[in-house]
């Protein structure tokens, strides 16, 4: 074993001096939907649709269709890539305007996803890892056992959810959208997780350690409305920015792609240049070199 996922492990085989990974996955039993086919319906359907480069910035690579692989173990080949978000920062906090280019380089993982009409619904850092080049490097999203399309019908609402945490879907309190309670999956909610994700990076959130969605959702409304960003993120610019950013978009199913927006707005407020730069972790080992790889034309 080699890495663990969210609903399984990575196991590393080697053929010949070829390396190949593995993804392997217990099954979760009759009753409930299985993540790893999920996951790779995910990416048929990318493959399907394979000529928009909005496809680099979804985790995919040598794929075998999702398998049955023995009794109770399902299992599927995946592409080596990495670190993740999460190893790179270690937990601790970041310098703001490193944050926020991150949070920019991490918006075309969340374009994408709408692009092909998904919603992630688990926005984490250990979701994002990085794709090496050799001068330039780009973020894939993995990790979509959860997904559902976007605009089909929620399998549970919140008061349900309650009840089925250790057996559906149950949203990760700190990051979930403030939207969780719309009857249908919205373009704008992975962005919005990543929002929130984000700024967590930069100072302690206001909400940290509640449970109760409603209370952490009005928290989280308080907080981004333009005149009550709290002390934590006041002082600092980037978090600020970030915080006005929640009023750019609505939950309107038919709106825009809402990460393409918030793209196309960083670009007013700083330059490309900064915003391609490598990002630079805490972690000194984490050493990201060359430049973001967006393949926009700028």
């Amino acid at each position: 074993m080699v890495a663990e996922g969210q609903f399984g492990a990575f196991y590393e085989y080697d053929y010949k001096g070829t390396s190949y990974w593995y993804k392997l996955e217990a099954s979760l039993g009759p009753k409930y939907k299985q993540p790893l086919a999920c996951e790779s319906g995910v990416y048929q359907l990318v493959e399907k649709n394979s000529k928009s480069p909005d496809k680099n910035f979804i985790y995919i690579g040598g794929m075998l269709s999702c398998c049955h692989f023995s009794e109770g173990v399902y299992c599927m080949r995946v592409e080596n890539y990495g670190p993740s978000v999460r190893e790179m920062r270690q937990g601790q906090l970041m310098a703001p305007f490193e944050a926020q280019k991150l949070f920019f380089q991490l918006l075309y993982c969340t374009k994408a996803l709408i692009k092909y009409g998904i919603c992630h619904r688990y926005i984490k850092e250990s979701a994002f890892y990085v794709k090496k080049d050799r001068d330039t490097y780009r973020f894939v999203i993995t990790d979509l056992g959860y997904a559902i399309r976007i605009g089909s019908e929620r399998s549970a609402h919140v008061k349900k959810l309650r009840a089925l945490q250790s057996a559906a879907f149950y949203p990760i309190p700190e990051t979930a959208t403030t939207h969780i309670h719309a009857k249908k999956a919205l373009k704008s909610e992975d962005t919005e997780s990543l929002l929130y994700m984000v700024l967590g990076m930069m100072a302690p959130l206001p909400w940290a350690g509640m449970k109760k969605i409603e209370e952490v959702t009005k928290v989280k409304l308080e907080c981004t409305d333009e005149n009550a960003i709290p002390e934590e993120f006041y002082d600092i610019k980037e978090a600020a920015t970030l915080c006005l950013m929640r009023g750019l978009y609505t939950d309107d199913l038919e709106m825009e792609n809402v990460a393409a927006g918030l793209i196309s707005y960083y670009f007013t407020i700083v330059s490309s240049d900064e915003l391609h730069s490598p990002v630079r972790f805490p972690n000194r080992d984490a050493k990201l070199v060359g430049t973001f790889k967006s393949y926009d034309e700028y």
